[in-house]
């Protein structure tokens, strides 16, 4: 009982000297106001922007997504670009593949540009025949094979001029295929000359 009643009074002294210490030295006093200020306001602080802080970092997540996202598309976007660029740099390239390997058999316009070719020449045809052809695609067929036309010739005229010739068929936008050709003399009514026949196959695409 002696000993709780001592520490009592002790107790009692200790706080007695500290309100008069804490009276007397008015900057610690000042000191510990401030610190019990600071430490008031920063755990208040720390519960008010809290759920800021929370906005700001979904804020945040959220910006990044959309800064990949707008990344991702951006990728596309110039990926289309460069096949567009491609098409229009290879367009005129595909339009000349078109003509050299048609999709159907066109045995008019070839034969206009044999006749062309004669035509420049100074020659003159003697025969020009093509086997009979359909011009009606095939019904319920989607690959494309490869046919050919074969067509016949014979041509009149000199040396040089049958080389020209035979040099332009050869640099003609349609390929022509020489299977057969023979070189012969002509006699007609007095005027000697030299007669060529030619056996081929123009290439084009059917359904």
């Amino acid at each position: 009982m002696a000993n709780w009643e001592s520490n009592i009074q002790s107790y009692k002294k200790y706080m007695f000297y500290a309100s008069s210490y804490y009276r007397k030295h008015e900057d610690v006093r000042m000191f510990a106001e401030l610190l019990l200020t600071l430490g008031a306001i920063s755990v208040f602080g720390l519960f008010a922007i809290r759920p800021t802080l929370t906005t700001l970092a979904g804020l945040y997540t959220s910006l990044n997504s959309k800064k990949q996202a707008l990344a991702l598309m951006q990728e596309k976007i110039n990926n289309l670009q460069t096949a567009q660029t491609l098409i229009e740099q290879e367009s005129e390239s595909l339009v000349l593949l078109e003509q050299a390997i048609p999709v159907r058999p066109e045995p008019d316009i070839f034969v206009r540009q044999i006749e062309g070719l004669a035509q420049k020449n100074s020659l003159s045809i003697n025969n020009l025949t093509l086997d009979t052809v359909s011009l009606i695609p095939t019904i319920n067929q989607e690959i494309m094979q490869s046919e050919t036309l074969k067509l016949d010739l014979s041509l009149t005229g000199n040396y040089d001029q049958l080389q020209s010739f035979v040099q332009d068929l050869e640099n003609i936008r349609r390929p022509f295929a020489i299977s057969h050709s023979q070189l012969s003399f002509s006699d007609t009514n007095g005027n000697s000359s030299l007669l060529l026949s030619l056996t081929g196959q123009p290439p084009y695409l059917r359904k």
